[in-house]
C-alpha cells in the first residue's frame, strides 16, 4: 500500500499541478478538490443512467450525457459549488420550455407570444406571457397525481414590464374542484434583468389525483407582460436541477460516484484512518442526506459523515450508532466534517471546527471496500442532493486537536 500524497491526483496538487509536500502532516493518501476541476479523479466511478442538467462555468444550464459527472456553477455569480449528487427524480410537466403547445392551456384575459427572449440554456426558447384586462389569466397544464403527496412546482422567470409583487402562481385541484393554494407570491423575487428559479411545494389533498400548476395567474387591471420558461412538477418536498420534457414525462436517474476495488485497497489502512468531506446544499430537507462514506457497499457496514434531517451535521456507524456536533448545517453555505477511526472504538468527530463526544462503534474496518462521495453507499438510498465541494482520506487516526484544524 501506499500512504503518501497521491501523485495521480491533480485535484489534490498544490502550485503548478506539483503534489503541494509543503503543506504540513498529515498528509492524505486521496486529495479530491471538486471546486477546482471540472473532471473526476481516474479511479472514481461515476453512474447515472440519464443525462441530466447544470450550470457550466460561464452560467448557461448546460446537459451532461449519461454516467458524466457534473460539476455546478452559481449561474449569478459563477462561483464553482462542486460535484453535484442528486436523487432520482421525473418532471411530469410537459413540454416543460414551450407554452405553444396543446398543454398548456391560457385564459381569456392572457395573450402568448413564443420563443421571445433568450433562456438560461442559452436558446432563444423563453415565452412570455402578456395580460390584456380581465380575470382569466391563467396559464396552466393538468397533471395527473397522487393522493397526500407532496410535489414541488419550479420554473425560471424574468420580468417584462410587470413588476415582482404582480407575478403569482397558484395550484389547483381538478379532483375536487378546489384551490390547494391561491395568489401564491414566491419567495423567491423575479427581477427583469436576470432568470430567476422559483419554487413552490405543496402536498394534495386525500383524494385528489389530478392537478393544475399555473405558471401565471394573476387578474390585473393593465397590460403587463413576464417571461417563464422551464416548468417542472416533481414528486417530493424539495426542487432538483431541471429535467426538460417535450411528449412524455421524462425522469433523471440517480448520481453515483464511489472508488472500490484496488483503487480503493490502495489507499485504505483498516487499522486506522480519517475521512474529511466538505459539502454544501441549497435546500436544507426532512430526510437524512449523506454526504460521503466508507462502506462494504450495503448499509450494513460502513462509516457516514452526513447532515441529519434536523440540520446537524452528524457521523454515524453501523452497527453503532450516531453522534451529532454543532452547529447546524445552514443552506447554501459550505460545512466541514471528519471521522477519525482506530483499532478499536470509539471514533472520533469533528465538524466545522468544533470536536464532538466521540463515535462508539462495532463495525470492523477490515470489512470495508469502497468510499461512497455523496451517498452512504453505491446504489444506496441517501443521496445528498446537493454539492460535494471536496473529500480526503488519511491513513491515520487523526486527534481531535487535528480534525478541529482540518474542519475549521
Amino acid at each position: 500500500m501506499s500512504w503518501g500524497v497521491a501523485l495521480r491526483n491533480s485535484v489534490g496538487l498544490g502550485l503548478g499541478g506539483i503534489p503541494s509536500l509543503l503543506n504540513a502532516p498529515p498528509y492524505a493518501s486521496l486529495k479530491l478538490n471538486f471546486t477546482e476541476v471540472n473532471a473526476l479523479d481516474s479511479r472514481i466511478t461515476f453512474n447515472r443512467g440519464s443525462n441530466a442538467t447544470y450550470f457550466n462555468s460561464a452560467g448557461v444550464l448546460s446537459t451532461a450525457a449519461n454516467n458524466v459527472a457534473r460539476f455546478d456553477y452559481n449561474p449569478t455569480t459563477l462561483a464553482p459549488l462542486g460535484l453535484l449528487i442528486e436523487e432520482a427524480r421525473t418532471n411530469l410537466c410537459l413540454y416543460s420550455a414551450d407554452l405553444n403547445q396543446v398543454n398548456w392551456a391560457k385564459g381569456s384575459s392572457v395573450s402568448l407570444s413564443y420563443d421571445t427572449t433568450t433562456a438560461p440554456d442559452g436558446t432563444t426558447t423563453g415565452d412570455t406571457i402578456t395580460v390584456v384586462t380581465g380575470a382569466d389569466t391563467g396559464v396552466y397544464q393538468s397533471i395527473a397525481c397522487s393522493s397526500s403527496t407532496a410535489y414541488t412546482f419550479s420554473l425560471w422567470v424574468k420580468l417584462g414590464t410587470m413588476v415582482a409583487s404582480d407575478y403569482k402562481i397558484a395550484i389547483y385541484d381538478n379532483t375536487n374542484a378546489a384551490f390547494i393554494a391561491a395568489d401564491i407570491v414566491p419567495t423567491q423575487t423575479p427581477s427583469s434583468t436576470a432568470w430567476t428559479r422559483i419554487t413552490y411545494t405543496f402536498t394534495t389533498p386525500a383524494t385528489c389525483v389530478s392537478v393544475r400548476v399555473y405558471c401565471f395567474r394573476n387578474a390585473l387591471s393593465a397590460a403587463t407582460s413576464v417571461n417563464v420558461w422551464g416548468m417542472q412538477l416533481e414528486q417530493g418536498a424539495f426542487s432538483t436541477s431541471y429535467i426538460p420534457t417535450t411528449t412524455t414525462a421524462l425522469t433523471r436517474a440517480d448520481d453515483s460516484a464511489s472508488i472500490a476495488g484496488t483503487n480503493f485497497s490502495s489507499l485504505f489502512n483498516a487499522a486506522q484512518g480519517t475521512m474529511l468531506v466538505q459539502a454544501q446544499q441549497n435546500i436544507l430537507f426532512a430526510a437524512s442526506k449523506s454526504a460521503a462514506s466508507i462502506t462494504d457497499g450495503t448499509n450494513g457496514n460502513r462509516f457516514t459523515l452526513y447532515r441529519q434531517g434536523g440540520g446537524r451535521i452528524n457521523a454515524f456507524s453501523n452497527p453503532g450508532g450516531y453522534v451529532s456536533v454543532g452547529p447546524s448545517a445552514t443552506a447554501a453555505t459550505p460545512w466541514k466534517s471528519a471521522l477519525s477511526y482506530g483499532a478499536a472504538s470509539p471514533a472520533l468527530f469533528a465538524a466545522n471546527g468544533v470536536t464532538q463526544t466521540s463515535l462508539a462503534y462495532t463495525v470492523s474496518p477490515s470489512v470495508l471496500t469502497e468510499f461512497a462521495i455523496g451517498n452512504s453507499f453505491t446504489g444506496g438510498l441517501e443521496q445528498f442532493n446537493g454539492y460535494i465541494r471536496s473529500f480526503s482520506y488519511y491513513p491515520k487516526r487523526l486527534s481531535n486537536g487535528q480534525l478541529q484544524a482540518l474542519t475549521k
